[in-house]
């Protein structure tokens, strides 16, 4: 079975497809925060949103 959604996500090559939605390149800044987060996410330094919405006080 073939699914032809242009916004499927495709686990072989880890890309996402969301059309023309914003061409904009990302800042410096923000791809630099982007790969803190990813080796945040190496080493398990993460929590559930569970955890903050207690640590907030929102649950």
């Amino acid at each position: 079975m073939t699914n032809n959604n242009t916004n499927d996500f495709s686990r072989k090559n880890k890309k996402c497809n969301l059309g023309d939605i914003d061409q904009t390149p990302l800042s410096e800044d923000t791809l630099k925060r982007l790969e803190e987060a990813r080796e945040d996410c190496k080493k398990g330094k993460l929590c559930t949103l569970k955890q903050l919405k207690s640590e907030f006080g929102l649950e």
